[in-house]
């Protein structure tokens, strides 16, 4: 063993085992509050990431990495619902316009 590991096991020579238990936790719940900040940061800039995108660049990435329309059901309905939104949104707003210049037109 490693000199730090010697240590360790002198200074628990004179403890009691659920002392032993109480310092292990300790360390555990340490080693799992930094993972899990590691994981929380990895998580927000996946996220960023797949925001910055299109929502056709979205549909291309699902497809490349789980086949085309295979999986993320929920996912691909909601990117395609939106995209309809979108074009609905833009044909109205083309059909508001028309019909504006229409009424400029005959006045």
């Amino acid at each position: 063993m490693g000199k730090y590991a010697d240590s360790i096991k002198a200074s628990r020579q004179h403890m009691s085992p659920q002392k032993i238990a109480e310092e292990k936790n300790a360390r555990c719940r340490a080693r799992n509050a930094q993972r899990r900040k590691e994981v929380q940061e990895e998580v927000s800039e996946r996220l960023l990431h797949w925001q910055s995108l299109s929502l056709e660049q979205q549909l291309e990435q699902l497809d490349a990495r789980l086949g085309k329309d295979v999986g993320a059901v929920k996912q691909r309905a909601r990117i395609l619902h939106s995209i309809a939104d979108r074009a609905n949104k833009a044909i109205a707003n083309d059909e508001a316009r028309r019909a504006k210049k229409k009424k400029k037109k005959k006045k």
